[in-house]
């Protein structure tokens, strides 16, 4: 009998741990359902800020894109403004090259003027009338 009771009691005891086990698996699942519905509430708020940071970004680059395509149409302009310049300038230099031996000739026509010319234009009474014409001018 007493082996009986002995097998027992280590059978009643092994029971007991093993329940005693069983509560506190039970309870770890509590503390981790608690865990996980705490995880899940912050992964819902960081995936609400992310959406919204999402959102931001898209308005942000959405802006940055319209300016980039005003830009792109400004550079255009000015571009094609400066393709104008460029060849109002060529043709401006071209033009001044003409008229540079022309006005190297005017200014070595007037080293050669002395003030006895001058003298020699006053004591005439009446010009002839192409000199009038270059005095008037």
């Amino acid at each position: 009998f007493e082996s009986k009771h002995t097998e027992v009691v280590k059978l009643a005891d092994d029971i007991s741990v093993g329940l005693q086990k069983l509560d506190e698996a039970a309870q770890d699942i509590d503390d981790m359902k608690e865990e996980i519905q705490e995880s899940e509430s912050v992964l819902q708020e960081a995936q609400r800020a992310s959406a919204d940071m999402l959102k931001q970004i898209s308005a942000r680059t959405a802006v940055a894109e319209k300016k980039r395509t005003e830009a792109q149409a400004v550079r255009d302009v000015a571009d094609s403004h400066l393709a104008l310049v460029n060849a109002d300038k060529e043709e401006i230099e071209k033009d001044l090259e003409a008229t540079l031996p022309a006005i190297r000739e005017a200014e070595e026509a007037l080293r050669s003027v002395t003030p006895k010319d001058f003298a020699t234009l006053k004591a005439l009474k009446s010009p002839p009338p192409v000199l009038r014409l270059v005095l008037d001018a």
